[in-house]
């Protein structure tokens, strides 16, 4: 079996908050095509990072073959896999989980339980943050479980099991 989680961020200022940029940041797509060719087994991290700094327009690609669970909790999950079924853990956008990065007791409690997935499924999971210095972060999460060779013919073709939306007003000042 192999997990597939492909992480599409989006990172913006001021700038593109309603400006001409905001429309373009709007159009930045929940589902890239997935880039197969490096993933052997195991769990695989492909990270597609849009920014203002090009418009929007051309993303940066990482690509981690074989993700250990430490890399993987400050990308926000832990994946527990029981009996065929892929129990995926959630907490937090990588933003919040670097805060917390030397305090893993603290993710532990924080972590809640996404869902359940078997066999060639699929969610989306969509979050946002905001740092202090008024820089806007939204995360668009696909995690793919199964065989390979389904993993882009099912993405395009079906809906995801899931879609777990915790995007919150990131204009929310807190001293208020």
């Amino acid at each position: 079996m192999t997990i597939i989680i492909q992480i599409i961020q989006t990172h913006w200022g001021k700038e593109a908050r309603g400006h001409a940029l905001a429309s373009k940041r709007n159009l930045v797509v929940e589902n890239y095509p997935l880039d197969t060719h490096f993933i052997d087994k195991g769990i695989c991290l492909q990270q597609v990072i849009y920014s203002e700094n090009n418009h929007f327009i051309k993303p940066v690609f990482k690509k981690t073959p074989n993700i250990g669970k430490k890399k993987l909790a400050i990308q926000g999950f832990e994946l527990i896999i029981e009996d065929k079924i892929l129990v995926i853990y959630y907490f937090g956008t990588p933003y919040q989980c670097c805060r917390f990065n030397r305090n893993w007791k603290y993710l532990k409690h924080a972590r809640k339980k996404v869902a359940c997935l078997k066999k060639n499924q699929w969610l989306r999971i969509i979050a946002n943050s905001r740092s202090p210095y008024s820089y806007y972060s939204k995360y668009v999460t696909n995690i793919f479980f199964g065989n390979l060779l389904n993993a882009q013919d099912l993405i395009n073709s079906s809906p995801p099991k899931i879609i777990y939306n915790i995007e919150g007003s990131l204009y929310f000042n807190r001293n208020y």
